[in-house]
């Protein structure tokens, strides 16, 4: 693994305990894909991340700041021999006093791994984590996970792979760790916004790109899908082969998606390093 850390440089090898990215989850934070041409979508994923620092009212270092940090990341990579790799930028409120108020100086760091080129079919469940829908920060990434940790490790200790989380009003919402999509219809669709889902950065593409609609789904209509899938920034578009105990059929409608998908990994527009 690279770490890199603003305080540090290639040097860090971790971060205080009085932290309040450790001591209290007080921050946020981007995965991002790297691929041979750069890091994917970067762009947007900044965007997401200074709109999240916006919102719980922490600074974020400065674009010009933030994109040669990644850029020397990157190039330590290319150096590794590592062409497919996983990227995440966190920003944390920094080291401040005992409780919850916050100190004068934000902190963030990156770090950067190998990872594979390919995922399996994945096996969902569904989850009695229940997403809180009207939650100030559903939409965004921050340090407090608690909840997608549980729901995450309760699935794989079951046998499964992810977990699938409803809302208060019982209505999926997303997985612990991806945004869902669905063959529902005879089209492709996403849990809508509100029903609490992480604004991701995949499924925004995949709206504004390819015409995925967001609609509301409920547990019953998981019965009539032709197909289903994973998707997120570090695994792409992952087959979903069974919600529970039911078998998911192949859907092409999600296959054809996801060529197109992978024709976008490979479009320059999407790795300009300015924002």
């Amino acid at each position: 693994m690279i770490k890199w850390s603003a305080a540090e440089g290639f040097a860090a090898t971790g971060i205080s305990i009085d932290d309040h990215g450790v001591t209290v989850g007080d921050g946020i934070f981007e995965s991002m894909r790297v691929t041979q041409f750069g890091v994917f979508a970067l762009s947007r994923h900044l965007s997401r991340l200074r709109f999240a620092a916006d919102l719980i009212g922490i600074d974020c270092p400065a674009d010009t700041v933030m994109l040669s940090a990644i850029s020397e990341v990157v190039g330590k990579l290319k150096q590794s021999g590592i062409s497919d790799a996983r990227l995440r930028l966190t920003v944390t409120s920094g080291i401040g006093p005992a409780g919850v108020l916050r100190g004068a100086n934000i902190n963030w760091f990156i770090n950067a791994a190998a990872i594979n080129r390919t995922f399996s079919p994945a096996r969902i469940a569904t989850s009695k984590i229940v997403r809180n829908e009207h939650s100030f920060v559903a939409s965004i990434k921050t340090l407090s996970y608690i909840e997608n940790v549980i729901a995450l490790n309760r699935a794989v200790l079951a046998g499964f792979d992810e977990a699938m989380l409803l809302n208060s009003k019982g209505e999926v919402a997303e997985a612990a760790t991806s945004n869902l999509i669905f063959d529902l219809d005879n089209q492709v669709v996403t849990p809508a916004f509100d029903c609490g889902v992480l604004r991701g950065i995949t499924r925004e593409i995949l709206i504004s790109e390819f015409g995925v609609k967001e609609v509301v789904i409920r547990p019953t209509d998981l019965a009539s899908i032709s197909g289903a899938a994973l998707i997120s920034s570090v695994r792409g578009i992952q087959h979903i082969s069974h919600i529970d105990s039911a078998a998911v059929p192949g859907s092409k409608r999600i296959a054809e998606l996801t060529e197109k998908y992978q024709k976008l990994l490979k479009s320059p527009s999407e790795y300009r390093m300015e924002i």
